[in-house]
């Protein structure tokens, strides 16, 4: 019999994730990283804050999803399955790449080059409305970035819809009566002392081995690190809360987890304050390299996943509210932080009053258009993902 027992724990990590990538984009503001624009002045602390969080936060939320996928295959059948996941995915990301995304795209190109020169793309190019913009030219040039049409932030929906009907065949394998025994003799496994953190391995070798042959990131054609190290996170969620003694070998393993996690973190850095070194022993560097941050992002995954197992696996009148609107607070979240953004970066005020404006101001204003107009509009929320009708 199907098992029914929803894991609240996943669903408040979830929330927990992508309200954090508000924080992480608004901080792309001010941070020493490439983004679409930039601040005139930038910030080491909010440099290294995004480097930390970025090491783990989407490798989670593939995870999470892959966990998701196990459950919602207890009570679909893989057509089923294929269809949701066309809605959930597909829709949204339809849907935002021609009316969510353009507005960061305009901002980008109607910037002043000279005061925000610190992107992706040149800018400046274009001076006139937002309506004389688009549709008008935001096919100009082709793809991101020497063109205008782009997914920005929703590739995370293009590579987990791929992988979802990609890996389906597997998945059904798996929860099969073969994928059981192999699924009780993974858990055993993963039971003893530290043979969860072997877990590691998988996705450190395939950025060791893919690194070189992969296109840009975000690009999914040819993106094959990125395809590999997801798809795998991917299984590992569906893997992991399939078992009940996965579970049982995250509580005791997550304190270590965090240990080692900031054990590798401090490795990390002062590997990275080192000085360069011989092409021969560069290539053993970033060999050692990707190797320790595959180590540091699956620690902080398993202790994440391990508080929260611990501390919020419970429900409460606010989770089905949480729970509707973390896919159309994440499709609108980054246009959002450019809109509020250029409105707030160039102001004399300190730094960090000007980091708390962006994403404070982003987060109320992106929870307001969330609660004033697509949860309410049926049509919206079919394009946001959610569903419709009584259902709802």
């Amino acid at each position: 019999m199907p098992d029914k027992t929803r894991r609240y724990d996943l669903d408040w990590l979830r929330a927990w994730a992508v309200l954090m990538l508000i924080f992480f984009h608004s901080a792309m503001w001010f941070n020493e990283w490439p983004w679409h624009l930039k601040s005139p002045d930038l910030s080491f602390g909010l440099t290294v804050f995004t480097t930390i969080l970025g090491v783990y936060q989407m490798p989670l939320l593939f995870l999470i999803s892959g966990a998701g996928s196990w459950f919602a295959l207890q009570f679909r059948s893989g057509g089923q399955y294929a269809v949701e996941r066309l809605k959930r995915l597909v829709v949204p990301l339809v849907f935002g790449t021609f009316f969510i995304v353009p507005p960061q795209l305009y901002l980008e190109r109607t910037a002043p080059a000279h005061d925000l020169s610190y992107g992706h793309s040149p800018l400046g190019q274009f001076h006139g409305s937002y309506f004389q913009w688009w549709p008008r030219h935001m096919f100009d040039g082709g793809v991101y970035p020497n063109g205008n049409f782009s997914w920005h932030h929703l590739w995370f929906l293009a590579y987990l819809f791929v992988l979802s009907l990609v890996l389906l065949p597997l998945f059904l394998r798996l929860k099969g009566e073969a994928g059981g025994r192999f699924r009780d003799g993974l858990a055993a496994w993963c039971a003893r002392p530290g043979a969860i953190f072997l877990l590691a391995l998988p996705p450190a070798l395939a950025a060791i081995m893919l690194d070189r042959v992969s296109a840009d990131v975000q690009s999914l054609w040819g993106d094959w690190k990125n395809l590999t190290v997801y798809g795998l996170m991917v299984v590992y969620g569906f893997t992991i809360f399939s078992q009940p003694d996965f579970t049982r070998a995250l509580a005791r393993h997550y304190k270590w987890a965090w240990l080692l996690a900031l054990l590798t973190l401090g490795a990390l850095a002062l590997i990275e304050m080192q000085p360069g070194e011989p092409e021969f022993a560069t290539w053993l560097r970033w060999s050692g390299l990707a190797t320790l941050r595959a180590l540091n992002a699956w620690c902080f995954i398993l202790g994440l996943l391990g508080l929260a197992q611990r501390f919020l696996n419970f429900t409460n009148r606010a989770l089905p509210y949480v729970n509707e609107a973390v896919l159309p607070v994440y499709v609108l979240h980054q246009t959002v932080i450019l809109l509020v953004g250029v409105h707030v970066v160039g102001l004399h005020l300190p730094l960090i009053l000007r980091y708390a404006m962006v994403s404070l101001g982003s987060l109320a204003a992106t929870l307001a258009l969330y609660e004033v107009l697509v949860r309410r509009l049926g049509v919206l929320r079919f394009l946001f993902g959610m569903k419709v009708g009584r259902k709802a």
